[in-house]
């Protein structure tokens, strides 16, 4: 049984610098607070908000590091800042197509399924339409290699 996971085209070194820089910027501000503040209770307010800031935001992150699409041979998964993946089941996918993102300056590969409905894969997301279809051509690789599961053969 095969399995393919496709990755951003981008990379996700940027995520890791924003990860550490917030972490930062959250560990910093209790100081900061306690530098112009001489009240315990405000600073200590502060410092919960942080630690629980810094800790969402490096679970995000975490998330964000994994994003990825497996094709399998039964479904698609695409983990996307959840800690459960979307599921597809490969029987409903009818072709694979370059989608101009809402905010225009993105263009994502998007899942043509049964019924007219549409699934954009976020985690493959670019900007340039060159790299979404760069995008789109490895998912369609990736669907042709992976056979799907023989249902009539059970």
């Amino acid at each position: 049984m095969k399995q393919v996971t496709l990755r951003p085209a981008g990379g996700l070194g940027y995520l890791k610098a924003i990860i550490v820089f917030a972490d930062l910027a959250f560990l910093g501000l209790p100081f900061l607070v306690a530098s112009t503040h001489q009240n315990a209770v405000i600073i200590a307010i502060i410092a919960v908000v942080s630690v629980v800031c810094i800790a969402a935001g490096t679970f995000l992150g975490w998330l964000g590091l994994n994003m990825r699409i497996e094709i399998e041979p039964d479904a698609v998964r695409i983990y996307y800042f959840w800690p459960v993946p979307g599921v597809l089941p490969r029987e409903a996918i009818t072709d694979v197509q370059t989608t101009r993102m809402n905010n225009g300056r993105s263009y994502a590969p998007s899942l043509s399924l049964v019924g007219d409905q549409y699934r954009l894969l976020l985690p493959l997301s670019a900007r340039s339409e060159y790299q979404a279809q760069e995008q789109v051509e490895k998912l369609k690789q990736a669907l042709r290699d992976v056979a799907p599961v023989d249902l009539s053969a059970r």
